[in-house]
């Protein structure tokens, strides 16, 4: 029995690259971007969910956490580990959604795959670590956090299904079965 590896190709490493750099500009490089501690309204996300559902769940995960690390090194901040884990969470639930709904339409896919990543990792696992880490009150932080990423959500998953669109009638992707 042979030993699976998991082998990342270099076109992929490179896209892995070009979502990182368009997530770290959406989110912290002052483009479409507005920080109201703790919300930041961004669709930083973006890039890292589509990572997620062009080249799959670990490349979107490994796409996310390299976001949020080089994130806070460019602005000065210092990492928050459960921040980072959320931030591949949203790649890497995005890409897992994307591949189990294989037998759905194409943008219920990509809704099903965004929304999955944005509740997991910037609802959930995000807010837990905002809540550790700063002493924000859960509830209300929480609250808040849910109204505002049901709104960039909603924003998101039309970009990605207008980009998708885009990038499937350019040939440069193809959506896995």
């Amino acid at each position: 029995m042979k030993d699976k590896k998991f082998n990342v190709k270099t076109e992929s490493l490179a896209m892995m690259a070009i979502c990182v750099a368009l997530a770290i500009l959406f989110g912290n490089g002052r483009v479409l971007s507005l920080t109201i501690s703790p919300f930041r309204i961004s669709i930083g996300n973006l890039p890292i969910a589509l990572a997620g559902i062009m080249l799959g769940p670990a490349c979107g995960a490994m796409t996310g956490v390299a976001a949020d690390l080089l994130s806070c090194a460019f602005v000065g901040y210092v990492p928050i580990p459960l921040v980072t884990v959320g931030a591949g969470c949203v790649g890497g639930m995005a890409g897992l959604a994307y591949r189990k709904a294989a037998r759905f339409r194409e943008s219920l896919r990509v809704i099903l795959a965004v929304t999955s990543g944005h509740v997991v990792g910037s609802m959930v696992v995000k807010t837990v670590g905002l809540v550790l880490a700063f002493g924000y009150p859960l509830l209300p932080t929480l609250i808040g956090r849910i109204v505002e990423y049901t709104l960039i959500g909603t924003v998101e998953c039309i970009l990605a299904i207008v980009i998708l669109k885009g990038l499937r009638r350019a040939g440069l992707f193809r959506p896995p079965r």
